[in-house]
């Protein structure tokens, strides 16, 4: 019996002192990643912009007309006709313009490269919700189909949003499941 107290005591301040540490907060996959940044290649570079695109809530149901706002990120810095366009894929956190603004990998590319940059939000995460509600019912559209949908969509708009897209090869990169 003292050793099962014993074993409860240790367990319970090892819980404490992981979190007064920052333990979990290291492990807590709700955060962005942070992107490997190259110090020497910092320059002076205009921010990313902030858009939206309308997705479907079901992208497998003709008969679901229910749409959502998607948001992402855009940086034209190094960008030439016809060049590739890179897009950063979010996982299960809120996106922010860094990792697609310089010191990158993607950036590096991009500048070499002369390609588009975007970086987009996950349904669900981030300020990209499809519903008002997270309840079970809802949840049925966060799937690995329902996302591939959309980014199948976000490639479909950016390629046909622009003559200067018309030769241009799609390149992603992603984090976590994406």
């Amino acid at each position: 019996m003292k050793f099962l107290i014993f074993l409860l005591t240790l367990t319970s301040l090892s819980q404490i002192s992981f979190a007064f540490f920052g333990f979990t907060k290291r492990f807590n996959t709700h955060e962005e990643p942070q992107f490997p940044v190259k110090r020497c290649c910092f320059e002076k570079v205009r921010a990313p912009v902030e858009k939206f695109i309308e997705q479907s809530l079901d992208n497998f149901n003709p008969q679901e007309t229910r749409r959502w706002q998607m948001r992402y990120f855009e940086n034209d810095a190094y960008f030439q006709p016809n060049g590739p366009i890179f897009i950063n894929l979010g996982g299960e956190w809120t996106i922010s313009p860094g990792s697609i603004t310089q010191g990158t990998l993607i950036v590096e590319m991009a500048q070499e490269m002369h390609g588009m940059l975007y970086y987009t939000e996950h349904r669900f995460y981030g300020n990209s919700r499809p519903t008002n509600s997270t309840t079970t019912e809802n949840l049925r559209f966060l799937t690995i189909d329902q996302a591939l949908a959309d980014v199948a969509h976000f490639i479909n708009f950016v390629k046909r949003s622009s003559t200067d897209f018309t030769n241009s090869s799609v390149i992603l990169v992603g984090g976590s499941y994406s």
